[in-house]
């Protein structure tokens, strides 16, 4: 470094600060909260009947999860990739229940909303229509069964669309729950 001249070791040095900035980022990240952690502070901070989109939102992350899960290789063996499927399905499992136990409270909120008679009894329907769908979501991924739980999956989405459609301000499923 004796031959470089004063404004190169500058040069150099900044270089060097700004390498280390970016690797103390992207170690920092790295360490940052799982999908999983994500889920569980949401959670902790949603209340009521939005806790159905906090829950639909983590469901289709396993879900998707699981469908592109990696071909077992010589790092990942067909007992750990099984393993892997099998706690993903559980968590899903259990998601898909709270997402169940989240649509009951949808449906007593018909009485705050301001509907007729005829919408207040849709509401409530769809309401309970989602609430069984996902507790059926929920046994399907319990049993092991995915393809079955897919199917469950997209006919549980269509229920959120629909009651989205009709009864949400902005006649869309918001942004996080798609």
């Amino acid at each position: 470094m004796s031959n470089v001249p004063p404004v190169g070791r500058k040069a150099f040095a900044v270089a060097l600060l700004a390498l280390g900035a970016v690797l103390a980022c992207l170690c920092i990240s790295a360490c940052g909260p799982t999908a999983g952690e994500l889920y569980e502070q949401r959670v902790a901070t949603t209340q009521g009947p939005a806790m159905h989109a906090v829950t639909q939102d983590r469901l289709r992350e396993i879900m998707n999860s699981l469908r592109y899960a990696p071909i077992p290789d010589a790092d990942h063996t067909v007992a750990m990739a099984q393993a892997d499927r099998e706690r993903q399905m559980k968590e899903a499992a259990t998601v898909a229940s709270k997402m169940a136990d989240a649509a009951k409270d949808v449906a007593p909120l018909a009485d705050k909303l301001g509907l007729n008679a005829q919408e207040k009894e849709l509401y409530t329907k769809l309401g309970s229509k989602l609430a069984s769908q996902s507790q059926e979501l929920s046994r399907l991924l319990n049993e092991g069964r995915f393809e079955a739980a897919s199917i469950q999956m997209r006919q549980t989405q269509g229920t959120c669309q629909a009651c989205h459609a009709l009864f949400h301000p902005s006649g869309t499923v918001p942004m996080q729950a798609r």
